[in-house]
């Protein structure tokens, strides 16, 4: 029962989330929730009371592992929901997309551990969640140059394997996940490839400007020095620009997209997640009312 209660609390931030952050038409009345005036202090509050909740899931005793990993993945999704590009909020902060992206990967340290430990139940909530989690991390990769910089391409493999390994279970019991996780497979490999190239291209034009900024100096100092007095030698510019230029150089071979090209292409600048679940989830919805 206490358990039962802790999820309808939940039930009720995600419900404010999706009214608040999501509502599609913006002038919705607003005698159901008090009027935002901020909505970066509204999302920081939401994320405090996610907290709050995540803390206080109540213990059973003995400890049930799935209750509690089940409480875990439930409020990590919501936290990507509130953390994600919504229609409020159409441009996160770097720092808020990190968070997102933290959330995304620990839902599918959760999953995996469900999946080892036999606990994972293969039903929808499931097969959408892994779904979604894997999305949300490889896009905020692609659009946040911050976390780009600061992943390993072999971390996004281990979080790739883990949710192409449940998906491959999940296939057993829905055909849908099948081809999920091959179409989620590709986009992984491609966005490796993509953070490995733009990296070395990156590196080469560090090195070029280094060379080119170092030849300047040098010849600045030679002209610049005293007779008799020797040029100083091995001084460069420290002061290289190394952001990396994620969106012109990111290009995907949309044949192996062919799933996801009726709506747009994978990341894109006008990249809507919801729409790409969908596409992802189009065995699923029925071609008509009666389906007998």
């Amino acid at each position: 029962m206490a358990v039962s209660i802790h999820f309808f609390r939940l039930a009720k931030l995600n419900s404010e989330i999706k009214y608040v952050a999501n509502s599609i038409v913006r002038d919705v009345p607003t005698y159901a929730y008090p009027a935002i005036r901020d909505m970066a202090v509204w999302q920081s509050d939401m994320l405090q009371q996610l907290d709050e909740w995540a803390a206080a899931i109540p213990q059973t005793q003995p400890r049930n592992e799935y209750i509690a990993m089940t409480c875990e993945v439930r409020c990590l999704a919501i936290k990507m929901l509130l953390l994600r590009p919504s229609p409020a909020i159409p441009t996160p902060t770097a720092a808020a997309m990190t968070s997102c992206h933290e959330a995304a990967r620990q839902s599918l340290r959760l999953y995996e551990k469900l999946y080892r430990s036999d606990l994972i139940v293969y039903d929808w909530i499931t097969l959408h969640g892994v779904v979604y989690s894997i999305i949300t991390a490889l896009y905020c990769i692609r659009v946040v140059p911050e976390i780009a910089r600061g992943i390993h391409p072999e971390d996004i493999m281990e979080d790739l394997s883990v949710g192409i390994s449940v998906l491959s279970a999940t296939g057993e019991h829905w055909s849908g996940a099948k081809r999920a996780r091959d179409i989620l497979e590709d986009i992984g490999r491609l966005t490796v490839r993509w953070l490995r190239k733009t990296r070395q291209t990156n590196l080469q034009e560090q090195g070029i400007d280094h060379e080119v900024s170092g030849s300047h100096h040098e010849a600045n100092t030679e002209g610049n020095a005293p007779m008799g007095q020797p040029a100083m030698q091995g001084q460069n510019d420290d002061n290289v620009p190394s952001n990396l230029d994620f969106l012109s150089t990111f290009e995907l071979d949309l044949d192996l997209f062919s799933e996801l090209q009726r709506r747009q292409e994978p990341f894109g600048d006008t990249v809507n997640i919801d729409d790409m679940m969908r596409n992802l989830f189009d065995d699923f919805i029925p071609s008509s009312r009666n389906p007998y």
